[in-house]
């Protein structure tokens, strides 16, 4: 992160970090039981890969949480894009063991960090993404929020 940083602001190009949960993980663990859990996991992170650019670095960051860390961006609008994407792509069943069938959706917090804003370091970063996500929790679910620059 701290690299993507630094060639964003040498290459003067946007940088954006999505945090990302899947909503209400708690539940499909209690319901369905770890391992159940542990397949949803798998096919989150599946269907993120598959949104995202093959340069795009997606990562589990702790239990249900996941980064998505973006380059070379054209603009704001691109992480938007691609919060929606993901978003969207939960809205198919997941397939579990024994035919089970369940359907998630995620909350996405985005920070995004332009050249000619105040710069961001990696601590700073992952922390107006996870407060977005907490205030696309907030706003219901299964929906994006950018985080607010102070710049």
């Amino acid at each position: 992160l701290a690299e993507a940083l630094a060639r964003g602001r040498r290459q003067r190009l946007p940088v954006a970090l999505l945090y990302l949960d899947v909503d209400r993980f708690k539940s499909i663990n209690d319901t369905h039981g770890h391992a159940a859990g542990d397949e949803v996991l798998r096919q989150f992170a599946g269907r993120l890969r598959r949104v995202v650019r093959m340069t795009d670095t997606v990562a589990r960051f702790a239990g249900d949480e996941f980064v998505i860390l973006l380059e070379g961006l054209r603009g704001e609008a691109e992480p938007e894009r691609v919060a929606q994407k993901i978003i969207d792509s939960m809205g198919e069943p997941m397939v579990l063991g024994d035919g089970l069938q369940v359907t998630v959706s995620t909350s996405v917090g985005v920070a995004y960090c332009a050249p000619g804003r105040a710069p961001f370091g990696v601590t700073e970063l992952l922390a107006h993404a996870d407060k977005a996500l907490y205030v696309a929790k907030r706003a219901g679910r299964n929906t994006y929020r950018f985080a607010q620059e102070a710049a």
